[in-house]
């Protein structure tokens, strides 16, 4: 059924990307009075020398506003300075026009319009080189890549050394050590060469240059933010230069991991831990949520110490609490391969990854509606029946029945139902998990295969009588050992050829309502 106004799968995987809600924070809720914003004043380099000798100067400064906890989660200095030491403010040593534009790729990773007559790479390379954002130095340096040429690597290498770039160094040396024929014939490099008197950035170039071509050693590039036991002498050169692992939702997933902003404990009731998240965050995901769940205070002395301010409690796990955390930071599809090997994924180059078993999920659709996350209610309409095959069909109903879900909710139904029909449908291909429950746990191994949740009695009355025969019959029992083998043929098993054929009726019946659907595996109770 067709909710009016719920937006469609595409347009709610393209609201949730990063890219998406941080652009409409940046462009529309910044300013003095919007929640979470810090007043950044921007001196440019000129004005704070002329400054010294007249303060005056200074109150001409321009003001700009940005977010702590989207700065912070790209920069550990400026995580320092706005969470550790707290400051109400910041004064920032750049032009107003270059900050605003450093902003927007913080945000949104894309520039404005005025490369170069309003602002320079190198400027904006110089910003985050300086406020530590070394993952935005090294997007604007693989920008700059673009443009490098043998005739003006060493100009542009010679940039990178005075703004301090390692990102950009290695880029041009690389690019040195591939093209050194056509290098050396330039007329910067013989300049370079010629110089009798060389400056220290150029002995430096030198010094990169030799490296790069004689031993094949490139500058290495600084740990990205919030990163532990970060070590790039053990990386290769293909991993340190993958960019796909330094761009926005990389830094959001390092936040969320490193609690950066956290002040917030989302109380699992279940698993009795907290999962931690940003207010700010919730409220500006979801309104909703923090009006329905967040209500919970905190006495002012655990506050202080541990910088929590309010508690939530919910009635789901810790794993799902974790999920939707990670969610509210950087998801735009849904992986699920930690413990089912799935994967159902709507991907974009700038996806965001919720990874999550299919019972979490589950268990995560009705908090979504309620918390008023419509973007994530809609995906998950899609997601966690599309996850099951043949192949994860058994461990997905073992997980949804550990995990004690709700019976009656359609979400679970609709899993539930769609479990059943793989394994019917691919028997072949679920016999192996079935053979491991029919040894490990026969009575849940009968649940699965009746196609039933229910503890009443009534209902699963047969399944008890066979689970008692079954419970009485030997490990070497040669009924026992054969259905066990019937079970993990997949039915490829011709029972008349076995020594059931021999045995007791009664028995062979009973033992095959184990299966009780022995007719759509291949071999007939009446057959025996």
């Amino acid at each position: 059924m067709k909710i009016e106004g719920r937006p469609t799968i595409e347009r709610a995987i393209e609201a949730s990307k990063p890219h998406a809600w941080l652009r409409d924070i940046f462009f529309h809720a910044r300013g003095k009075g919007f929640p979470g914003c810090v007043p950044f004043t921007c001196i440019p380099p000129e004005l704070a020398e002329a400054a010294k000798k007249e303060p005056g100067l200074l109150s001409d400064a321009t003001v700009i506003y940005a977010h702590r906890w989207v700065l912070a989660s790209r920069s550990e200095a400026f995580n320092f300075m706005l969470y550790v030491n707290a400051l109400p403010q910041v004064v920032i040593h750049c032009d107003p026009v270059v900050f605003e534009a450093f902003l927007q790729f913080v945000y949104t990773e894309t520039l404005p319009k005025g490369i170069p007559t309003l602002y320079s790479m190198e400027e904006l390379i110089r910003v985050a080189e300086s406020y530590q954002c070394y993952t935005v130095e090294r997007q604007l340096a693989e920008i700059v890549r673009k443009t490098v040429r043998c005739e003006n690597v060493i100009d542009i290498m010679e940039k990178a050394v005075r703004l301090n770039s390692t990102h950009l160094q290695r880029i041009c040396a690389m690019y040195i050590s591939d093209n050194q024929n056509e290098v050396v014939q330039s007329a910067s490099f013989r300049a370079l060469r010629a110089n009798k008197n060389p400056s220290e950035i150029q002995r430096s170039v030198v010094t990169i240059v030799s490296n790069a071509v004689f031993q094949n050693t490139y500058p290495l590039p600084p740990p990205p933010p919030h990163a532990t036991n970060y070590d790039p002498s053990e990386l290769t050169d293909a991993e340190m230069d993958d960019i796909s692992t330094m761009n926005l939702v990389s830094d959001l997933c390092r936040a969320c991991a490193a609690n950066i902003g956290a002040d917030v404990q989302l109380i699992s009731k279940k698993d009795n831990l907290a999962v931690w998240c940003s207010k700010w965050l919730i409220s500006v995901r979801s309104a909703q949520f923090i009006h329905t769940f967040v209500e919970e205070k905190v006495p002012d002395d655990v506050k202080s110490k541990t910088g929590c301010s309010a508690r939530a409690c919910f009635d789901v796990s810790a794993e799902t609490l974790q999920a939707l955390v990670l969610y509210l930071y950087v998801c735009n599809s849904i992986s699920l391969d930690l413990t089912h090997s799935l994967t159902y994924s709507l991907t974009h180059r700038y996806s965001g990854e919720v990874s999550a078993p299919t019972d979490v999920l589950v268990e995560m659709v009705p908090l979504a509606e309620k918390a008023g996350l419509e973007h994530l209610s809609v995906q998950l309409d899609h997601a966690p029946a599309a996850t099951v095959t043949p192949k994860s069909a058994v461990a997905i109903l073992v997980a949804m029945k550990k995990r004690d879900l709700p019976e009656k909710d359609e979400s679970t139904k609709r899993v539930t139902a769609m479990c059943y029909s793989k394994i019917l449908s691919g028997w072949h291909v679920a016999a192996s998990s079935l053979v491991n429950l029919l040894k490990t746990d026969l009575s849940l191994f009968l649940r699965t295969l009746s196609g039933s949740f229910s503890d009443e009695e009534d209902e699963h009355l047969d399944e008890r009588i066979a689970l008692m025969h079954w419970k009485s019959i030997s490990d070497k029992n040669i009924v026992k050992r054969v259905l066990v083998d019937f079970v993990g043929s997949a039915g490829g098993l011709n029972l008349e050829s076995t020594p059931l054929a021999c045995k007791d009726t009664d028995q062979i019946k009973i033992s095959l309502r184990v299966l009780d659907f022995a007719d759509d595996l291949g071999a007939s109770v009446s057959d025996v």
